[in-house]
């Protein structure tokens, strides 16, 4: 994250035990939340924290050398909302947000800033559910290439995400129960423990085993 000043350069974490007297701006405050969070987020978390952090310097660049005020948020959530979705901009205030609830938890000076009614309502999702027969369809579609075949059988039968469903080993797969499984792997960590999950799905099961046999490699 660079918080220092220059823009593309890349700031070392300074611990909290490093300071020299009491921290005088959000920058300090900020790449102390980032070293101490390092130890317990997930690296795809810590890396939104500092993209958030970045972007909000870019906007308010004088809140790496001062603390931040209310209306410094209310521009970044402004400037944010312009050039990216609701959705895009809560996440990176959620981020600031948290940085300072910390900042206060370990009593660092940071004055407090109110955080109520910050965040933009979120708009209504669009219904996107297939029918059934536009179900049939694509996977219809998708019968010359098996890769994709398989993919769209196993999210439509279990209700996996996408990352959930390619992330898969036939040891996930139980035949005798017909069920399927989300497990960790050393190579990928489902989003949230909730995730790690079993589902019966006793067709897919059943079918699964009849595409394994058409694999030149079934490992």
């Amino acid at each position: 994250m660079s918080l220092s000043g220059n823009p593309g350069t890349s700031s070392s974490p300074v611990h909290l035990g490093s300071m020299n007297g009491p921290m005088k701006s959000f920058g300090e405050i900020a790449k102390a939340w980032l070293a101490d969070v390092e130890r317990t987020r997930r690296p795809k978390t810590l890396q939104a924290y500092e993209i958030a952090l970045e972007k909000f310097c870019e906007v308010v660049p004088e809140a790496r050398d001062r603390f931040v005020v209310r209306a410094d948020l209310l521009s970044f959530l402004d400037k944010r909302s312009d050039s990216s979705s609701v959705l895009s901009a809560n996440r990176d205030l959620k981020a600031l947000k948290a940085c300072l609830n910390w900042a206060w938890t370990n009593e660092l000076p940071h004055p407090q800033v109110p955080l109520k009614r910050l965040l933009l309502p979120t708009p209504a999702r669009r219904d996107v559910t297939l029918a059934a027969e536009e179900i049939d369809r694509v996977l219809q579609a998708a019968q010359f290439d098996t890769p994709v075949l398989v993919v769209l059988r196993v999210c439509h039968a279990t209700g996996f995400r996408l990352g959930e469903a390619i992330n898969l080993t036939w040891s996930d797969v139980n035949v005798g129960e017909g069920s399927i499984a989300v497990t960790a792997k050393p190579w990928w960590q489902p989003k949230t423990g909730a995730a790690i999950r079993t589902v019966f799905a006793p067709d897919l099961v059943a079918w699964l085993p009849r595409y394994r046999e058409t694999l030149r490699f079934r490992g």
